[in-house]
């Protein structure tokens, strides 16, 4: 038979030692807040679907924006979409589009302030790896999201996502 005495004895001394511990690090990272620090997100080939590791790292910065800025209309969100080298560059512009646009809207439902995020898909410009043409490297199917404190704007190789 359990002796209750016993049991809450030893569950008060866990919790009275949990709390001696030190506190949790923040669930966010304040790097972005830098401006020209970003994050990356990776797309498997051909898609613009989220996967779930990123989606936390985007709920991070998420949290950080709201942390540093709890009044909207402080920092601009840039939201750059990129492919690799594959394919056409027609197709590979809209769906590094359609990979910023997916980020946007997944950083919009997480509630950012919609004047202050700005998407544009460049197509296979920008590439983290250098590659010929036709190469398939993951490290080149990837959106930076970075902070900037002033109005981001259309770059000559990108285009702005509506």
């Amino acid at each position: 038979m359990v002796n209750v005495a016993k049991l809450l004895a030893v569950v008060g001394a866990l919790a009275v030692a949990s709390c001696a511990e030190e506190p949790p690090p923040p669930l966010y990272d304040t790097c972005f807040m830098l401006s020209g620090c970003s994050r990356l997100v990776f797309f498997a080939s051909g898609s613009a679907a989220i996967r779930p590791n990123d989606e936390a790292q985007l709920r991070s910065f998420v949290a950080a924006y709201r942390h540093e800025f709890p009044k909207p209309g402080k920092m601009y969100v840039a939201i750059d979409g990129h492919t690799d080298t594959v394919g056409d560059e027609r197709e590979n512009l809209r769906l590094s589009m359609e990979r910023a646009r997916a980020v946007r809207d997944f950083l919009l439902t997480e509630g950012m302030p919609a004047d202050r995020l700005v998407a544009m898909g460049c197509g296979s410009k920008g590439l983290l790896l250098r590659t010929s043409s036709n190469v398939d490297e993951a490290q080149n199917r990837y959106v930076t999201v970075r902070g900037e404190w002033e109005r981001v704007k259309e770059r000559a190789s990108c285009t702005i996502v509506e």
